[in-house]
């Protein structure tokens, strides 16, 4: 049985969505999504100019909290200005809204394999000219992959090569044909939530787009396979940027960007 919030825990999260979406509605945000159980939960958030959709009783709800509540992905301390994101592992698109809310003259090219998360993030994202989805998976080179854990919450996908019987094969593509797609020469934000595959991503075949990446926000899973870390950390060591970390994440800046 899960273990209940503590009243710290509790009073932390209401002053989140209170800081979030303000004195009234945060409150009202908050109760909407305890009292869902099921189905599909629409969130009126002015600041992002539609509503965006939350599948109750899955993770969806915490996965909402981390990017709206807590701001995992705010980068407002550092000097952006971003024509090209990708959004790597976008889920249902949470995200995905938040920068394209924080930068709006950026393109954001949001990448998610699995069918069910992908149909939400169309639907979220659906109002927004600027972002568009692909159902894929990142990797390094192009490759037969599949969904290993198809039955697990929302959030937590991982990818594998290799193709099984019963399973659907999972399109594989890379930063360059990211790059290519978007007609860009370069990636100002590199936003990476793939549950363990970004050890195959800097393990090889990194060096003909690493140093076109200015910045990089990333969850590094080694507790979903280990080595993550170690392959990140030993790819980016030629390269000039600068760490900072947020909550859970690991935000790499190229030097000239950092106030």
């Amino acid at each position: 049985m899960p273990q209940r919030p503590s009243l710290r825990d509790r009073a932390k999260r209401i002053r989140g969505y209170i800081r979030a979406f303000g004195l009234l509605h945060g409150p009202y945000v908050l109760a909407k999504l305890r009292a869902a159980r099921q189905g599909l939960v629409k969130i009126d958030l002015p600041a992002l100019g539609a509503p965006i959709f939350v599948r109750a009783g899955t993770s969806d709800k915490p996965a909402f909290e981390q990017v709206f509540v807590f701001e995992d992905y705010d980068t407002s301390f550092i000097r952006l200005r971003p024509e090209l994101i990708i959004d790597a592992g976008a889920n249902a698109g949470f995200a995905t809204r938040f920068l394209a809310q924080r930068y709006p003259s950026a393109r954001i090219v949001a990448i998610e394999p699995e069918a069910s998360n992908f149909e939400l993030l169309v639907r979220n994202t659906r109002h927004l000219d600027a972002v568009a989805p692909i159902r894929a998976a990142l990797w390094n080179r192009s490759a037969s992959l599949r969904i290993e854990n198809p039955r697990d919450d929302k959030w937590a996908f991982r990818i594998q090569q290799g193709a099984a019987e019963g399973s659907a094969q999972v399109r594989a593509i890379t930063v360059p044909e990211v790059m290519a797609y978007a007609g860009a020469s370069r990636v100002d934000i590199l936003k990476l939530d793939i549950e363990g595959t970004e050890k195959e991503l800097f393990q090889s075949d990194y060096d003909s787009w690493l140093g076109r990446v200015h910045a990089i926000i990333v969850e590094l899973h080694d507790r979903l396979r280990p080595g993550c870390s170690e392959a990140f950390y030993r790819a980016i060591q030629p390269y000039d940027f600068t760490l900072f970390r947020r909550g859970e994440h690991v935000i790499l800046v190229k030097q000239g960007q950092v106030p």
